[in-house]
């Protein structure tokens, strides 16, 4: 029995001295070194950035340096006085640091993807400069330190000091703030793919095959950029309506919170293997959403849809666009349509419908036209026969 004690207790102390490097480059070139060891019955993590001047670890760190402080760290451990590294301070110690020099800090490392995130686009870097920091957030905060005392509730909810600092008014700003997020309840697949189908109206092999790259959010005009062998450029940009983009912000916003793949090489619905859904799970899904319409509409005693699938929303989306807009080669570099001729054999029912209801818009005015002259005509000869009959 003592003897297994033994063991198991140097089993334990070799457990406890032993520590791992694992190296991870970041968007910016440089590599992050996370150590990790045993510790007071846990495994913490230790990050040691080669990038210079790091806030977090003074930076400047290499695959040597980093190894002989992971020694240095189990030799800590092991005599008990091992404590977790705190952020470095900055120069200017004892001088709390103001908003847009923490703003500038942090936009310089984001931008260059050295937060341990995807580098953002440049378009992105252009939004967050511009219109996030500089309109908005920097002309009200500015200047203000980020101690307790200063950065207060009350001073971050002066609503009428933000809306004179960025120029709207005050009711302007309490509406931004009230305004609830987009589809707070989450955004499936099955609810992006059938919402995507519809308002954009691509082919379903051109939908499966996007990928989060592809979906251009953050600058405008926001648009998918959908490979199209019959674009001379080879990409179609498809333009977005304010719900279907706000829709795959949420959309994305989900899946990184769930843990599932939302990086830009991803693809918007991913097969459990890593590539791209296939065209079953996608009639599948197009099929049961129709189902459950169906249900509804006879519930309410209207008849079942007709066989649907993910080209009925393609064409369904097509009609709408020609019936709310007259520019039909605008719609052909939508849809990906290179022959005139075919838009309007395919959808010249719908062009006559837009005819039929222009002479039926004025049809209904010459009938309103023709009441309305009735009635002011009856009422003068009423008139006239009380003026002939004297006072009542």
């Amino acid at each position: 029995m003592a003897g297994d004690r033994d063991e198991q207790a140097s089993g334990l102390m070799a457990r406890s001295r032993s520590g791992s490097i694992r190296a991870k480059q970041l968007a910016d070139g440089t590599e992050a070194f996370h150590l990790r060891f045993f510790a007071n019955g846990d495994r913490p993590t230790e990050v040691l950035h080669e990038r210079r001047a790091c806030r977090c670890c003074g930076g400047g760190w290499n695959r040597p340096r980093a190894e002989i402080e992971l020694q240095n760290i189990l030799a800590r451990v092991a005599a008990g006085v091992w404590q977790p590294r705190r952020a470095t301070e900055p120069l200017d110690r004892g001088v709390t640091w103001r908003f847009d020099q923490y703003a500038t800090d942090w936009f310089t490392r984001w931008s260059a993807g050295a937060l341990g995130e995807d580098r953002p686009r440049e378009s992105t870097v252009t939004l967050v400069r511009d219109w996030v920091l500089r309109k908005h957030l920097l002309p009200a905060l500015g200047r203000v330190p980020l101690d307790d005392e200063h950065m207060t509730r009350e001073r971050l909810t002066d609503f009428p000091a933000i809306a004179a600092a960025i120029g709207v008014t005050v009711p302007t700003v309490y509406y931004h703030l009230a305004k609830p997020p987009p589809h707070g309840g989450g955004v499936g697949e099955a609810r992006a793919l059938l919402t995507l189908l519809g308002y954009a109206g691509p082919r379903i092999g051109e939908a499966l095959a996007l990928r989060f790259r592809d979906v251009r959010l953050h600058a405008a005009p926001r648009r998918l950029d959908v490979l199209d062998a019959k674009t001379p450029s080879g990409i179609r940009e498809v333009h977005l309506s304010p719900e279907l983009a706000e829709l795959l912000i949420a959309y994305r916003h989900c899946r990184r919170r769930d843990g599932r793949p939302a990086g830009d090489d991803d693809c918007l619905w991913t097969a459990a293997r890593g590539g791209a859904r296939s065209y079953t799970w996608a009639r599948g899904t197009v099929a049961r959403a129709a189902t459950i319409a169906s249900e509804r509409r006879a519930a309410r005693g209207l008849p079942p849809l007709p066989n649907v699938t993910p080209h009925t929303l393609r064409h369904t989306y097509i009609s709408i666009l020609l019936l709310v807009t007259d520019n039909v080669t605008y719609a052909m570099e939508q849809v990906g349509h290179d022959d005139q001729d075919t838009t309007n054999r395919i959808y010249r029912h719908i062009i006559r419908q837009r005819q039929a209801h222009g002479t039926a818009f004025d049809r209904v005015v010459s009938e309103a036209r023709e009441t309305l002259r009735t009635a002011c005509s009856g009422g003068a000869q009423t008139g006239l026969k009380r003026v002939q009959k004297g006072p009542v």
